[in-house]
């Protein structure tokens, strides 16, 4: 059996319509993840820890740059353009597939959930993300190879921009971009 067959073989396991109402259901909690940036940031923002605040942002900005450019450079077809007789896709994106956003911003999600998160909240936060990355598989947009190197790269991501890296770069447009100025002094 080769990759490809188990790739199509688990996504077809978890590509199974179970009612509308659950299909509605999932289709919006795979899109609540860019909800969910947006209020780590504020989050982030509002807790006044500008390094992490920024490096949160340097890497979910550089993460979507770098994602995207590696769909468009690897050009995967979606699962549903690719077996439209096999997979019924419940959302349809017109990116290519490979690797997952979802699961890649899930998984840099990860990294930033606050420390001082009580032990409850951090798994309910990861069992979350996790969901989300899972859902793109139900809605039939992924492939499982593209969730699960989505995930890996999200995760690792923000060792690649580091805090250092992330604040020399702030720095240096801060300095010559006067609203960024504002929004947060040069750390």
């Amino acid at each position: 059996m080769s990759i490809t067959d188990l790739d199509l073989q688990i996504l077809q396991f978890f590509n199974v319509s179970l009612s509308p109402t659950i299909n509605t259901l999932v289709v919006i909690l795979s899109y609540t993840i860019y909800a969910y940036v947006l209020i780590m940031a504020f989050y982030l923002y509002r807790k006044k820890d500008k390094r992490t605040f920024v490096h949160f942002l340097l890497s979910v900005v550089t993460g979507f740059i770098f994602v995207y450019i590696l769909k468009y450079a690897i050009n995967r077809p979606r699962p549903y353009v690719s077996y439209p007789n096999i997979i019924t896709p419940l959302a349809q994106e017109s990116s290519p597939s490979f690797p997952s956003s979802h699961a890649f911003f899930s998984f840099l999600m990860m990294r930033f959930i606050p420390k001082n998160f009580s032990k409850i909240y951090k798994i309910l936060n990861i069992l979350y993300l996790i969901s989300v990355s899972l859902s793109v598989l139900y809605i039939g947009e992924h492939y499982p190879s593209d969730v699960l190197v989505g995930a890996i790269l999200g995760y690792i991501f923000p060792y690649f921009i580091t805090e250092k890296i992330s604040t020399r770069i702030w720095n240096f447009f801060a300095t010559k971009v006067p609203l960024l100025d504002k929004l947060l002094k040069p750390l």
